[in-house]
């Protein structure tokens, strides 16, 4: 299977270190296997990126228009929040303070592989951001696969 999917418990020490489950770690692509990218989520997690991936983000942000306002505010703080990590011999990766205190981790952190990237989230924000009713994810998974545009 190719991607990244399913979810792991991981623990932070007390230097900001989380290891990179085995999983996820071979998941990897071929020459992505010790530098990935961290970034500040598009919700109140962090986003890890195999290198090539983020490359593909790095050329669409790079391709947006220097003349229009949102376009800049959008590569602003794309960039603001990126941090490449190169994975230590024991496969951990140390996550900046202002990582941290963006996605409120403390010692506990849920690493969720979401196709071509993970995410890590505080596991108690993380349920509040998940459809765990199976009811709701039938109809949202309707609605997205059939393209309908009703709301949620």
């Amino acid at each position: 299977m190719e991607g990244f999917t399913g979810e792991h418990i991981g623990k932070l020490d007390a230097k900001g270190r989380l290891v990179l489950p085995s999983r996820f770690k071979h998941a990897l692509p071929l020459g992505d296997t010790e530098e990935v990218v961290l970034q500040l989520g598009l919700g109140p997690y962090l986003a890890l990126y195999p290198l090539s991936r983020y490359k593909d983000l790095k050329a669409r942000m790079d391709a947006l228009d220097e003349f229009n306002e949102l376009h800049r505010r959008l590569r602003r703080t794309f960039y603001r929040g990126t941090y490449p990590i190169t994975l230590d011999k024991l496969g951990r990766l140390l996550i900046p303070p202002k990582c941290i205190s963006y996605s409120s981790l403390t010692h506990e952190v849920t690493l969720v592989g979401v196709g071509k990237e993970i995410e890590l989230w505080d596991p108690d924000t993380y349920q509040k951001h998940i459809l765990s009713d199976p009811s709701q994810y039938s109809q949202a998974a309707n609605r997205v696969m059939h393209h309908d545009k009703g709301t949620s």
